[in-house]
C-alpha cells in the first residue's frame, strides 16, 4: 500500500526538535523501524508522520498497521490524539498543541461545509475565524487535567511564538506562562528593532532560563522612550543618539538612562521636575520611573494604573509649597 500524508493530521501534531529529530534518525539507522506506522484503510497516516519521512529519507520500506475502524478525518484526529497523550514523552504542551489543531481542523472543516451549502444556495458565503475560543480552551483544559489559563496562554504560543519559542516550550525547556510572557513583550518590539527582537530570541535559545527577563527588557526600552517623548526635540534627538542603540538589549539600563537625560538637558526640564516631585512623595525608583513617563505624556501599559494619580499629587505638592 502506498501511504500518503494529510495535511491536517500533520499538523496536528508538534513538531520534533532538530536534536529529537537527529536521534530518531540515529534509532532508525541503527536498528530499524521498531514501532509500525498507524494508517486508514486508504493509506492515510494517522500517527508516525515523523518516522514515515525519516524512514523513507534512508530509502527504506515503512512498517504500518491499518486501523481498519478509522475511516474518517475526525476519527483519525481522535485517535492520532488519544494515542500521542498515551505516551509517557506527550507532555502538556504536546497535548494543548495536538488539541489546538484538533479543534482547528474540525472549526475549518465545519465552515468549509458550511461555505459550500451557502454557495450552492446562491448566497454569500459567511467569514470569520477558524480558532478555537475560550469555550474551546475550557473544554480541552478540563479533559487534559491543567487550568484553562494554562491552555489559553498555550494557544497564544501556538499562534503568535517564533518558531524557536514554541520548540523550547513544546521541549519543555521553557514554562507555559513565561513563555506566553515573552511573546507578547516580543510582539510588542517594532519593526524597525527586528535584528534586536531575533537577538533576544537568539539569547533564548542558547540559555531558556533567561526568557524571564524578555519582560523586563522590553518594558524598560518602553518607558524610556515614553520618557523622551515628553522631552523637547533637541534633548531628545541627543538623547537618542545614545540610548537608541541600546533600546531592546539587556544594556539598557533604566535608571543610567534617566540621569543621561538630565546630564543632556541640564535643569528645568519635565524629567528634573518629575524626579524632584517623585523623590518628595518618597517613591522607589520603579514607581518614580513610572511617574516620569506619566509626566512625560506617554501612557503606557505599565503606567496607566498611574492615570489621574499625577495630577492629584502635584495639586498637593503645590498646595504644601504655597503654605510654605
Amino acid at each position: 500500500m502506498e501511504l500518503k500524508i494529510n495535511p491536517i493530521l500533520e499538523k496536528a501534531i508538534p513538531p520534533l526538535s532538530p536534536a529529537k529529530q537527529k536521534a530518531l534518525k540515529k534509532s532508525i539507522q541503527k536498528y530499524g523501524q521498531r514501532e509500525p506506522i498507524d494508517v486508514m484503510p486508504d493509506g492515510t497516516i494517522i500517527d508516525g508522520h515523523h518516522r514515515y519521512k525519516i524512514v523513507k529519507e534512508l530509502g527504506l520500506e515503512p512498517k504500518y498497521k491499518v486501523n481498519e475502524d478509522i475511516t474518517t478525518i475526525k476519527q483519525a484526529l481522535e485517535l492520532g490524539e488519544s494515542l500521542n497523550t498515551d505516551r509517557r514523552h506527550y507532555n502538556t504542551a504536546m497535548a494543548i498543541w495536538h488539541a489546538y489543531n484538533v479543534e482547528k481542523a474540525e472549526l475549518e472543516a465545519e465552515a468549509k461545509e458550511v461555505m459550500l451549502s451557502k454557495l450552492k444556495r446562491g448566497k454569500e458565503a459567511p467569514s470569520g475565524s477558524a480558532e478555537p475560543s475560550g469555550r474551546t480552551a475550557d473544554r480541552i483544559a478540563e479533559r487534559l487535567g491543567v487550568s484553562a489559563a494554562t491552555v489559553k496562554r498555550g494557544f497564544q504560543i501556538i499562534r503568535d511564538a517564533p518558531e524557536e519559542i514554541k520548540e523550547l516550550w513544546l521541549d519543555e525547556k521553557v514554562l507555559t506562562n513565561s513563555a506566553a510572557t515573552a511573546v507578547e513583550a516580543l510582539e510588542s518590539i517594532p519593526e524597525e528593532y527586528k535584528d534586536r527582537k531575533q537577538a533576544l530570541i537568539d539569547m533564548v535559545v542558547k540559555e531558556p532560563e533567561r526568557i524571564t527577563e524578555i519582560k523586563k527588557i522590553v518594558g524598560e526600552t518602553n518607558a524610556v522612550i515614553a520618557m523622551l517623548d515628553g522631552e523637547p526635540d533637541k534633548v531628545r534627538e541627543e538623547a537618542e543618539k545614545l540610548l537608541k542603540p541600546l533600546y531592546f538589549t539587556p544594556d539598557l539600563n533604566i535608571k543610567e538612562a534617566l540621569w543621561q537625560v538630565e546630564e543632556i538637558a541640564k535643569t528645568g526640564h519635565v524629567i528634573t521636575k518629575g524626579r524632584k516631585w517623585a523623590d518628595e512623595i518618597g517613591e522607589t525608583w520603579e514607581e518614580a520611573q513610572a511617574w516620569f513617563a506619566h509626566y512625560g505624556g506617554y501612557c503606557i501599559g505599565e503606567v496607566k494604573g498611574w492615570e489621574g494619580e499625577w495630577d492629584h499629587q502635584r495639586e498637593q505638592l503645590e498646595k504644601k509649597e504655597q503654605k510654605e
